[in-house]
């Protein structure tokens, strides 16, 4: 799906994009799991169900967001995979909705994967918006840490349990 003629992954902009508001159905006799045919938190125009999977789907391939700065990057360039990963995210999804390429709605949903934003809120209250990416990077790494505090001394403990008691 990534083409030569797009813009460093990033797809051009055909039709409208969708807005924060907006909200679609694909079929309403189409019930996958619970909730498909509620609006995803916080992605409006996406339904729970199919990011439900989509996102499991990259979270157990390890699939995440990572971009690498130029100090970082062995060849002084900066670096991100986000475009891989909209792409991927925007398939998986595709495919658990069953939206061909050829549908009236991929446009749409490419265009909202890519260009569009949601809305922030705090307490129940819209603080902003952020871009697409931005909450598909907190839901791929929803439950992981990248902190591994007494890592070292907690092993060491693991170690010596294992010694002591052998299966």
């Amino acid at each position: 799906m990534m083409t030569v003629h797009s813009h460093k992954g990033y797809p051009e902009i055909i039709g409208d994009v969708p807005g924060p508001d907006e909200v679609y159905s694909l079929s309403s006799d189409r019930v996958g799991m619970r909730r498909s045919k509620k609006p995803s938190s916080p992605f409006s125009f996406l339904r729970h169900g199919a990011v439900v999977k989509a996102v499991l789907g990259m979270k157990n391939n390890n699939r995440h967001v990572v971009k690498v700065s130029a100090l970082n990057g062995p060849n002084g360039q900066p670096w991100t995979n986000a475009p891989q990963i909209l792409w991927e995210f925007l398939a998986r999804y595709c495919g658990e909705e069953g939206v061909q390429q050829t549908s009236k709605l991929f446009n749409p949903l490419v265009n909202y994967v890519f260009f569009d934003k949601f809305y922030v809120s705090v307490k129940q209250k819209v603080v902003g918006l952020k871009p697409f990416l931005n909450g598909l990077h907190f839901k791929l790494t929803n439950g992981r840490t990248r902190y591994a505090k007494n890592c070292l001394k907690r092993f060491e403990t693991f170690g010596k349990h294992v010694e002591e008691n052998p299966l």
